[in-house]
């Protein structure tokens, strides 16, 4: 996701804050999601795959397997 998620939202030169604000989260809960440091809940990955006109299984590519601890 966190490539694919960041290549997609530079393509449409919008900032994480725009992407965080068409989908309802706060910009610190969209970078987290983008850096690999949270997953999205379920209406959240639904409402990213309407911005980026993508499904989730492309999103979630590049999807880390280990967790990443904060601030990292």
């Amino acid at each position: 996701m966190r490539e694919t998620m960041r290549r997609r939202r530079e393509g449409m030169g919008a900032s994480q804050e725009r992407i965080a604000a068409l989908i309802g989260i706060t910009t610190s809960a969209y970078s987290r999601i983008e850096r690999g440091v949270n997953n999205p809940a379920m209406k959240t990955l639904l409402d990213l795959e309407a911005v980026f006109g993508a499904p989730a299984k492309e999103l979630m590519e590049n999807t880390p397997t280990e967790i990443v601890p904060a601030g990292q």
